[in-house]
């Protein structure tokens, strides 16, 4: 049975790091979220990871584009090749938490915003900033995040940042000891963004 789970983030300012409060009803009573907690603590350790997929943008508010993307994260800092017929040939977006690099055949932009940067240099509305934390099967560790979970405590779609996003697909896995998503829809009014993944790596 899917749950429907409310997700706060509370910032503890000393420590810095990031707590979970869940609440939240089924119709049948108080949620269970042991598999949730449990598939969450083993997604939270994973700040090292890359993935190898493809990638389609479409909207009224942003530039359409398809292709394939390889995304490399370490921590804060993060690398995303994308080629294909983008109409911009291969593009390089790299950054580490401070600032933004641009490349393509127009040049190289820097920016302290990374989805400042892409809407700007290459016409694209992505929310870099959650997204990465979205692709593990997570709600990203700041904003109010309302959820749905299944079973398994795979995470099947959340409302999170002025976004919905929706897994069709779990199963791809390397070295994490659960799965991972395969499939993703991240959309707002006039923006829908479709990852697929076709192979993650961890170390």
């Amino acid at each position: 049975m899917m749950r429907r789970v409310i997700v706060v983030t509370t910032l503890l300012l000393l420590s810095g790091c990031a707590s979970w409060k869940f609440t939240g009803t089924t119709p049948d009573g108080p949620a269970n979220f042991d598999s949730w907690q449990q598939r969450l603590g083993l997604i939270e350790v994973m700040d090292s990871w890359q993935l190898n997929g493809r990638l389609s943008v479409s909207g009224k508010d942003t530039d359409d584009a398809q292709g394939k993307l390889a995304w490399q994260q370490q921590e804060k800092n993060f690398k995303l090749n994308v080629r294909g017929p983008f109409g911009i040939g291969a593009t390089r977006i790299s950054g580490d938490g401070q600032s933004v690099t641009v490349k393509n055949k127009n040049g190289e932009f820097y920016a302290p915003d990374a989805e400042a940067a892409i809407r700007e240099q290459i016409g694209w509305e992505v929310p870099i900033d959650s997204l990465r934390y979205w692709v593990l099967g997570r709600p990203a560790p700041s904003g109010i995040a309302s959820m749905d979970v299944n079973s398994l405590g795979q995470l099947i779609a959340i409302s999170q940042n002025g976004w919905q996003v929706a897994y069709s697909e779990y199963g791809a896995r390397g070295k994490a000891s659960v799965e991972l998503p395969k499939r993703l829809v991240a959309s707002r009014p006039g923006v829908e963004v479709r990852l697929a993944i076709d192979s993650w790596r961890l170390p």
